[in-house]
């Protein structure tokens, strides 16, 4: 990483040249990627034409967020971005990204999410500064035991 990680007080702030965004709310029954432990995970990031985001683990199913019930410790991310995506920004105080980098030729993004139950919200930075914004992705931080998600019949499937 070239940068030191950085909170939403330093990153939050979008391209001037980027159009005002159209955000649109997904349904309440969507169910999250359900992360779960205290060991670092890698999270696929994907932008699809219909301006949707997902989130999916290799050869795994995509979701629309992401759930992780909590172990005590702090839940480390990387983030492996789809070509379509400059970068995440955070939107939720506590939540923390590293500038992006590249390994193999693939963006990548670390994140650092706090142990703290509750909902922390990112916003997805398209590559096309014309292209509206998709809806900001979530992660929802849960008790062990509590809020996890199961099989998802909305998923899409990889």
């Amino acid at each position: 990483m070239t940068k030191a990680v950085q909170s939403i007080t330093s990153s939050a702030t979008s391209s001037p040249q980027r159009p005002a965004a159209r955000r649109r709310r997904l349904a309440p029954d969507t169910l999250l990627l359900p992360l779960t432990g205290g060991v670092p995970q890698t999270v696929h990031v994907a932008l699809h034409p219909d301006n949707s985001v997902t989130f999916s683990q290799k050869g795994g199913p995509e979701f629309s967020g992401i759930t992780w019930s909590t172990n005590g410790y702090a839940l480390m991310i990387t983030f492996v971005l789809s070509p379509n995506i400059a970068e995440l920004v955070p939107t939720t105080p506590s939540l923390w990204f590293s500038d992006t980098f590249r390994v193999a030729g693939v963006t990548h993004q670390m994140c650092c999410v706090n142990s703290v139950l509750g909902v922390y919200s990112f916003t997805v930075e398209p590559t096309n500064v014309s292209q509206l914004l998709p809806d900001d992705p979530q992660i929802i931080v849960t008790p062990i035991g509590g809020g996890t998600a199961g099989d998802n019949p909305h998923a899409r499937k990889a």
